[in-house]
């Protein structure tokens, strides 16, 4: 089997999954490093908040003891305050015209009068959203406002933390995704690859003629359901080839068969043809009923071969019946099959009432079916040469069925061969050593158009005592009356 490297289905489902799971942990690490963003900032704006809200007021009051003195114990004040916050770069003091009262650093920018006259705080932010000056207006006890803290926040060490953060998270985020990867092919090559690649194998297997075999079945997935239906597959086409090999046996039988009947006939039909050129009267008349013979032979053959087409086609070989008395039925039949016998030095014995019920039949088809009963029992009788030969037809009646029984004192069935009797093309033994005329389709044709008549045909043998062969046909209950005229019976058997 041709192996495929190169955008397979190993390739497709690494290509898609990996797909996913960058897409995902895109979205992922979006997510969290935006959470992360807003955390540090919101953190910082409680801290600024806190600190603001804490260190204004007590700063204000050392500035407004020690603004004449000095500046020193306000310095300290500001290094203690900034010690707080390590975010703090440098807080002034302003009046509410903006000017700088108190400041450590000289470069502080401007401040509008606005702003310094504001009273409420005011939080200025940068690009980032993150503060990076507070100014706090300081309100006296009397309502006088005069001046105001402005705090200068340095949040380069947040934004530090920022890029740290969001650096860690997109590098977590890679060593997760590329372990999800690697997890995914692991998984894929063996939960889907493997088993299909073995699937693959057991199928060629199949493939090469191994019908025999069975894909195990692991688990409830896809692929076992896919492997079942392998199974079924190659059951299937382990009976459509065992049949077929059927077929062929049976057309190669039939061919030895059909050949074999219809040269023997007509080597007959030929060898009485020359004697038809005699002028005795009697030899002229022995050619005349043998080619009769052959001719019967030929016909029949044919007649059987056409039902076996139209069955196998499943066309309706009985498609209409008539309520017909048995009795009658079976004394025309005998009529005709009473001088073959004879002629064949083959005794017969009918035991059958003058009057029977009736069973709802198709004239010629049922009298095929017995007739092909018949010429086999004579057939096989005829081969008996240490006693007389003897074919018993008896006619019965039980509730709700007749029964024909044809029996022979023949050679007898082998028990082993009674379930193939009446197969296509079955003649008892195999073809090479069968010393018996026939195609073997006779029973096969009795057993079918029995079925057709809602009957059912059964076989009693012992080998050395002959057979008995046992037809069952529906009968009308004796309530029912019909009207029928049973002497067309003689016309249309």
């Amino acid at each position: 089997m041709k192996q495929i490297h190169h955008f397979g289905l190993r390739f497709k489902l690494t290509v898609i999954s990996s797909l996913i799971l960058v897409i995902c942990f895109s979205l992922l690490s979006t997510v969290l490093i935006g959470t992360q963003k807003t955390y540090l900032r919101r953190n910082l704006d409680r801290e600024v908040k806190s600190l603001v809200s804490l260190s204004t007021q007590p700063t204000i009051d050392v500035f407004q003891l020690y603004k004449d003195s000095g500046e020193l114990q306000i310095d300290k004040q500001i290094n203690y305050v900034k010690s707080l916050g390590n975010f703090v770069q440098d807080i002034s003091i302003i009046d509410v015209d903006g000017n700088a009262l108190y400041s450590q650093n000289k470069n502080i920018s401007p401040i509008t009068k606005e702003q310094a006259g504001t009273f409420a705080t005011l939080y200025q932010n940068d690009s980032n959203g993150l503060v990076k000056k507070v100014i706090d207006p300081v309100i006296e006890q009397n309502g006088v406002h005069r001046y105001a803290m402005v705090y200068s926040i340095n949040s380069a060490e947040i934004s530090r933390q920022i890029s740290r953060q969001t650096l860690l998270l997109i590098l977590m985020c890679a060593i997760g995704l590329l372990a999800s990867i690697v997890a995914s092919v692991i998984a894929i090559n063996k939960f889907i690859i493997l088993p299909i690649r073995v699937l693959g194998r057991d199928t060629a297997k199949i493939s090469s003629g191994d019908y025999n075999y069975q894909i195990p079945l692991i688990g409830h997935d896809e692929i076992s359901v896919l492997a079942q239906s392998v199974n079924e597959m190659s059951k299937v086409l382990k009976s459509d080839i065992v049949d077929l090999k059927k077929a062929d046996e049976m057309k190669s039988e039939f061919l030895r068969i059909a050949s074999h009947n219809l040269r023997t006939p007509l080597t007959t039909v030929e060898g009485y043809l020359d004697l038809l050129e005699s002028e005795d009267p009697a030899i002229r008349k022995t050619a005349v009923e043998g080619i009769r013979s052959g001719a019967r032979r030929l016909s029949g053959f044919a007649e059987d071969i056409l039902i076996v087409s139209q069955l196998n086609s499943g066309e309706h070989v009985v498609s209409s019946t008539k309520p017909v008395e048995l009795s009658g039925f079976v004394n025309r039949v005998m009529k005709d099959f009473v001088p073959e016998a004879t002629m064949k030095k083959i005794r017969v014995i009918i035991d059958a009432p003058e009057q029977s019920r009736r069973s709802p039949i198709s004239l010629p088809h049922l009298r095929m079916a017995v007739w092909n009963i018949l010429d086999n029992a004579l057939k096989f009788t005829s081969t008996r040469e240490d006693s007389e030969g003897l074919i018993t037809v008896k006619l019965s009646e039980s509730a709700k069925e007749a029964l024909i029984s044809i029996s022979d004192n023949g050679p007898g069935i082998a028990s082993d061969e009674l379930p193939r009797l009446f197969t296509k093309f079955h003649r008892g033994t195999e073809t090479e050593h069968y010393n018996f005329e026939g195609e073997g389709i006779g029973l096969y044709v009795a057993k079918m158009i029995l079925q057709k008549h809602s009957g059912t045909i059964d076989v009693d043998s012992v080998l050395g005592h002959g057979s008995t062969f046992t037809i069952h046909l529906p009968l009308i209950p004796k309530e029912i009356k019909w009207q029928y005229d049973d002497d067309r019976i003689d016309k249309e058997v």
